[in-house]
C-alpha cells in the first residue's frame, strides 16, 4: 500500500545530510514485537524510505506503547499502517507470515523487539532490543544478549524511540546513505545587474517582495550585483538541490552490540544485562510538565513524556513562537501532518495530543509566542536584567496580558521544565526561571546528526556551564529560514534527542514522587554513536556561580 501526497519540500533539511534518492530505494525487511515495527516504520516514513514487514494484513494490532506518535494504535495492521503513511510516500508491503514462522530469518534486515519477546533463531541483520529503561543495536547474534524479563513501565516508549532511532541511523549508516560533507541549507537566489553604482548604493535602491539584498561588485566593476534569497516555499522543486554530493562508503557491520538507551544496558565488565535497578511505575500521576519548543524535540518529547503519565490527571504547558508549521519539518516532527501546515505550532500540537491521549482540554495549555524574562522574574518587563547586564523585552507576537498571566502560572506549576529551543540565550532564560522555583531543566539539543541531552538542577546552571558569553549567545541555530544560521535536520537525531529528554524528565518525575528509580546519564549522539556526557560546571567557576545561588 501507499499514498503519494508528499508535500514535495518535506525533505528539504536533510538532503544536506543523506543522499535522498539513495534513502527513497530502501525497502528493508522487517520482523519483531508489534511495537518494535512499528517505532522502526515510523523512522523510515519521516526519513522518506519504504519497508517490507513480516505480518498480516488482517492480523490485529494494539500498539498502546506508541498512542503518542501514531495516529491510529490499535486494529488490523492494515489499518493501522494505512493512517501512518498516509500523506507519504512510503510504501509498505506485508509478507507471508508464514516465511517468518519457518525459523529462517536470514532473509531479514531489520529485527525489533523487546528483550522478553521470542527472539530469532538466524542472524535478523541489524537489530534492536528493548525493556526495563535499555536498549542495544547490533548486527552479531542476537540470542548472545540472552533472556530477560521486561514488564511495561512509563519510560517504554521513550525507550523503544531511542532504539529505533539509533537502529534507522545505524541501518543507513551501513547501506552507505550519508553524504561525506554535510550541506547545512541550499536555496536559489535571483539576482540582478545594476550598471554604474556602488553596492552599498545599489542594495538600497534595488527592492524586492523577499527582503532585503546583499550586494556585491560585477566582476568587471562596472556596476553591482544585488541578490534575493528566494523563500523555500516559492522555490521550484526541480531547480534545488541540483548537485552531486560524494556519499561515504557503507559501515561495516559492528563488532559486539552498542549502548543506546536510557538506561545502561552493558556492565562496566562488559556484560550484557535489562536487569531492572528497581522496580519501575507504570505510569505517574499528577504530573506538571512544561515544553518550551514544540519542533524537532519538542514535537517527540510532548507525546512520550503524556505516554508515561496518567492523562487523568496530567498537566502539560507548550509554549513556541513559531508562527506555522512548515513542509520541511514534516520529515521529522512527529506531532503535524500535512493538514496543519500554516497553523501555529503550539496550537497544532495541543490538538494533535489531545486527539490521541484521553485528556481534558483544561489540562493542555498551548502558547504560540516566544518566553521572555519578565515571565520567570515576574517582574515587568522595564526593569528586568538577567544576570545583571542583559535587557530584555517582550516579543511583538505577545497581544495581551492574559497571556503573560497564563505562562507565569504555568511556569508556577511546573514540576520539570523541557527546553527544546533553537538559541542559548532562550535556554538560559528558562534554565533562570527554573532556578528561581526550584525546577530541574531538562535541556536538548540537535544540529545535523549531532545531539546532547542534559540536566540542570540547582548544582549548575546554563552560564557556569557553558560560559556567560556562550550561554547568553542569542544566534538562532534553527531548521527555519529565518534562523541566524539555518542547519541540517534528520529524524533519528531530533527523536533519539527528544526522546531521551522525554525519559529523563519522567525520571525526575518519578523521584519527586519518592520512587527509586535510576536516572538516565547525560549524553552526546554523534553520527549515531552515543556516549555519557560530562557535564557540571566549567573549571573556573568552582567556588559558586552567582546566577543560580
Amino acid at each position: 500500500m501507499s499514498y503519494r501526497k508528499e508535500p514535495k519540500k518535506v525533505f528539504h533539511r536533510q538532503r544536506g545530510i543523506v543522499d535522498q534518492h539513495a534513502i527513497s530505494m530502501l525497502e528493508p525487511r522487517i520482523d519483531g514485537s508489534d511495537e518494535g515495527i512499528l517505532a522502526t516504520l515510523i523512522q523510515l516514513k519521516f526519513l522518506g524510505a519504504s519497508a517490507q514487514v513480516f505480518r498480516e494484513p488482517e492480523e490485529q494490532v494494539n500498539a498502546l506503547a506508541l498512542r503518542g506518535l501514531l495516529p491510529l494504535n490499535e486494529g488490523t495492521w492494515s489499518e493501522v499502517v494505512t493512517e501512518l503513511i498516509r500523506d507519504s510516500e512510503m510504501r509498505v508491503t506485508f509478507l507471508d507470515s508464514e516465511k517468518r514462522l519457518s525459523g529462517n530469518s536470514r532473509n531479514l534486515d531489520l529485527w525489533a523487539s523487546r528483550v522478553s519477546d521470542e527472539l530469532p533463531k538466524d542472524d535478523p541483520g541489524t537489530w534492536m532490543l528493548y525493556g526495563n529503561g535499555r536498549a542495544l543495536v547490533g548486527n552479531s547474534d542476537v540470542r548472545e544478549i540472552g533472556h530477560f524479563s521486561s514488564e511495561p513501565s512509563f519510560i517504554d516508549a521513550p525507550t523503544l524511540t531511542c532504539g529505533s532511532s539509533a537502529l534507522i541511523h545505524r541501518y543507513m549508516m551501513e547501506q552507505g546513505a550519508f553524504l561525506s560533507e554535510k550541506i547545512s541549507d541550499c536555496w536559489l537566489t535571483m539576482t540582478t545587474r545594476v550598471d554604474g553604482v556602488e553596492p552599498e548604493d545599489a542594495v538600497r535602491q534595488v527592492n524586492s517582495r523577499f527582503g532585503a539584498g546583499t550586494a556585491t561588485y560585477t566582476s568587471d566593476g562596472a556596476g553591482s550585483l544585488v541578490r534575493f534569497r528566494i523563500p523555500l516555499s516559492e522555490s521550484p522543486e526541480s531547480l534545488l538541490w541540483q548537485i552531486d554530493p560524494e556519499r561515504k562508503p557503507p559501515a561495516e557491520p559492528l563488532a559486539s552490540p552498542i549502548d543506546v538507551g536510557p538506561l545502561p544496558a552493558i556492565t562496566e565488565s562488559g556484560a550484557f544485562s535489562f536487569e531492572p535497578e528497581a522496580e519501575l511505575p507504570a505510569s505517574i500521576v499528577d504530573a506538571d510538565t512544561m515544553v518550551l519548543g514544540a519542533g524537532g524535540l519538542g514535537a517527540w518529547a510532548v507525546p512520550l513524556i503524556l505516554s508515561g503519565c496518567d492523562p487523568r490527571s496530567a498537566r502539560i504547558t507548550i509554549v513556541d513562537g513559531d508562527p506555522e508549521v512548515e513542509e520541511h519539518n514534516l520529515n521529522r516532527q512527529v506531532l503535524y501532518r500535512s493538514d496543519d501546515i500554516g497553523k501555529p505550532k503550539a496550537y497544532a500540537a495541543k490538538e494533535r495530543i489531545l486527539e490521541r491521549f484521553e485528556l481534558n482540554r483544561e489540562s493542555v495549555r498551548s502558547f504560540p509566542f516566544m518566553l521572555e524574562a519578565h515571565h520567570c522574574s515576574g517582574a515587568s518587563e522595564s526593569d528586568v536584567e538577567m544576570i545583571d547586564i542583559v535587557d530584555l523585552s517582550i516579543d511583538p507576537i505577545e497581544e495581551n496580558n492574559a497571556k503573560v498571566e497564563g505562562i507565569t502560572e504555568a511556569l508556577d506549576s511546573m514540576q520539570v521544565a523541557l527546553s527544546c529551543l533553537d538559541n542559548q540565550f532562550a535556554r538560559t532564560t528558562l534554565n533562570r526561571g527554573c532556578n528561581d522555583r526550584g525546577v530541574t531543566m531538562v535541556n536538548g539539543g540537535c544540529e545535523g546528526t549531532v545531539g546532547l541531552v542534559e540536566a540542570f538542577s540547582g548544582d549548575s546552571c546554563m552560564v557556569c556551564s557553558y560560559g556567560a558569553e556562550e550561554a547568553l549567545s542569542s544566534e538562532q541555530i534553527s531548521c527555519q529560514e529565518e534562523g541566524t544560521r539555518p542547519v541540517s535536520s534528520i529524524v533519528t537525531t531530533s527523536s533519539y534527542v527528544g526522546s531521551m529528554m522525554a525519559c529523563t524528565a519522567l525520571c525526575i518525575l518519578a523521584r519527586q514522587r519518592g520512587i527509586d528509580v535510576p536516572m538516565p546519564q547525560a549524553k552526546d549522539v554523534v553520527d549515531g554513536v552515543v556516549s555519557d556526557r560530562e557535564s557540571g560546571p566549567l573549571p573556573w567557576f568552582v567556588g559558586g556561580c552567582r546566577t543560580h545561588l
